[in-house]
């Protein structure tokens, strides 16, 4: 099928945050369809005043006390180096870099930092498979963030004996739904949902379950979305555009579920 057409007038609603929700937009009426950008969660920097900032500060100042850094995502990743830029004119060596998907890693990437991810997933599980932290028994890491959020490599990394700093750069708003979300629900064939967080705010809005189908960014945010009993739910292979694109059109041409596409739960 041409790529021009993959999508041919499905009408899709985006609901990742600016800036990303703009370009995922743009690639999907590249492809024919026709998509509504519905932001469901508002990044906001965390201000000097905020105690979390100032600990995010210091945190940063000791970048060179850590043998691991993680960044969770891209927001995190835009804003740390905000202030390594500050701090540091020339980033510390012997440090190993991590991030939790390849969109993080990109967005690391602009900055002329290198991260590696999960070998195996784009998600924190995989992230913890990675022999960087496997052989990281009381070590240091920096764990950059936003708040609240998953646990899970903080508890983890912890469990092994690893000394964990959590920098705290950000906190995600929920979006209030606009006046028309009814009718903008009864338009939409199919949701793009990029988080955990995302998912539990439209499921408020929603008021529960819709006969919507979910494409979300992995198996542990299609639990949740199981668990609250929403009927179809596709598994992208990450939350990354190129990914929820790949997803969609093997959806719409009723391709056979794969394990590194999209598939039904």
């Amino acid at each position: 099928m041409d790529k021009a057409k993959a999508l041919h007038g499905l009408r899709i609603l985006v609901t990742r945050p600016a800036p990303q929700g703009q370009a995922l937009v743009h690639l999907l009426q590249q492809h024919g369809a026709q998509p509504t950008w519905l932001p469901l969660l508002q990044i906001e920097a965390l201000s000097e005043q905020d105690s979390a900032y100032q600990a995010a500060k210091q945190a940063l100042l000791n970048l060179d006390y850590y043998q691991v850094v993680i960044c969770t995502s891209r927001p995190a990743a835009r804003l740390a180096i905000e202030l390594i830029d500050q701090y540091w004119p020339q980033l510390p060596i012997g440090i190993r870099w991590l991030a939790v998907g390849a969109g993080t890693a990109a967005e690391l990437a602009e900055y002329g930092i290198e991260a590696e991810t999960g070998a195996d997933g784009e998600d924190s599980e995989a992230l913890l498979r990675h022999p960087a932290l496997q052989q990281l028994q009381h070590g240091k890491v920096l764990l950059l963030k936003g708040e609240g959020g998953r646990t899970l490599l903080a508890e983890q990394l912890q469990t092994a004996g690893v000394e964990v700093c959590q920098a705290i750069l950000y906190r995600r708003q929920p979006c209030p739904a606009p006046a028309h979300f009814a009718q903008l629900l009864a338009d939409t064939q199919v949701v793009l949902l990029s988080s955990g967080e995302a998912l539990h705010h439209f499921h408020q809005l929603c008021g529960g379950p819709r006969p919507l189908p979910l494409v979300v960014p992995s198996q542990r945010v299609a639990e949740l979305a199981q668990h609250q009993g929403w009927p179809t739910i596709l598994i992208s292979a990450g939350a990354q555009d190129h990914a929820m694109l790949d997803c969609l059109t093997r959806w719409r041409q009723g391709a056979p579920c794969q394990q590194d596409g999209c598939s039904h739960d």
